[in-house]
């Protein structure tokens, strides 16, 4: 059709033949092998096939050779220590690492959390990095690492990267 339109504009002599242009819908027009709603999957170790996490998105599109993963409406809880990670939007690097962006909402059993632009968690090493500006909130503290942090899964190794401000209650 397009190549039809082009031979009558150039039999016309006009300059005002033109296409349309067609308004796409990623989730649809970008041809993914596979898309839906409501995705409900977890992620594995890759060491001893451990599951670490769950992972349930709202809506999600890829290709098969796992390249352009997209999620949308992500949840990550954590098995082992019921940590929660939620986010507007992700991107599964592997079948254990995702990449999380978009008001990133990090939530522990005991109240604590933080918020931060985007976090990216390896299934292999099982470790966080939160890029900054972060906050940190509960039980009695507020901090803000302008330039990140870095967790274990189970938040028991946290170091946060300055400059970083706020107060926090030693030996909690």
């Amino acid at each position: 059709m397009a190549r039809l339109l082009s031979i009558l504009c150039a039999l016309s002599w006009t300059t005002a033949c033109f296409e349309e242009p067609v308004a796409r819908d990623p989730w649809v027009d970008a041809g993914p092998d596979f898309s839906g709603h409501n995705l409900d999957t977890h992620l594995h170790s890759s060491v001893d096939g451990h599951v670490l996490a769950s992972l349930t998105a709202r809506r999600f599109s890829g290709f098969q050779s796992g390249d352009s993963q997209v999620l949308e409406g992500v949840r990550v809880h954590f098995l082992d220590s019921g940590f929660k990670l939620d986010a507007q939007r992700a991107r599964m690097i592997s079948a254990e690492d995702v990449e999380l962006h978009g008001k990133v909402h990090g939530r522990l059993n005991n109240g604590r959390g933080f918020r931060a632009p985007s976090v990216v968690y390896s299934g292999r090493t099982r470790m966080l990095r939160i890029d900054g500006p972060v906050e940190f909130y509960g039980q009695g503290h507020r901090l803000e690492a302008l330039g990140g942090a870095k967790t274990n899964d189970r938040f028991e190794q946290l170091t946060l990267t300055g400059p970083v401000s706020g107060s926090a209650r030693v030996g909690e």
